[in-house]
């Protein structure tokens, strides 16, 4: 599992989260947790560095299903979020294999 702390610039200001990726092969699932939400991620790596993910933006007063075409460069994650209401720019950076706590899977 990868994690990376993104930012979302929203048409509201900058949004803060986490992206937890699963990469096997070119397959990618995972978790990006945004406004309080954890929305489901899924895509694919489409060239050696850059990946499409399908995912849904979802907030208080809404659900926006997106497509987001990312490139990542050493650790370095920029990209842009594509939906019905426009063009929204992503950036982040890979944190060294931590998963923040509330985050991490909680065992019996």
């Amino acid at each position: 599992m990868e994690t990376y702390e993104i930012t979302l610039e929203s048409q509201l200001g900058p949004r803060k989260g986490i992206l937890l990726l699963n990469v096997i092969g070119k397959e990618v699932t995972g978790t990006l947790s945004l406004l309080g939400f954890d929305n489901p991620v899924c895509g694919q790596w489409i060239s050696g560095h850059h990946l499409r993910l399908l995912h849904h933006l979802r907030t208080r007063m809404s659900d926006i299903p997106c497509e987001s075409t990312l490139e990542l460069i050493q650790g370095n994650l920029t990209g842009t979020a594509n939906t019905s209401k426009g063009k929204m720019p992503w950036h982040g950076r890979k944190l060294d294999g931590k998963i923040p706590a509330d985050k991490q899977e909680q065992k019996p």
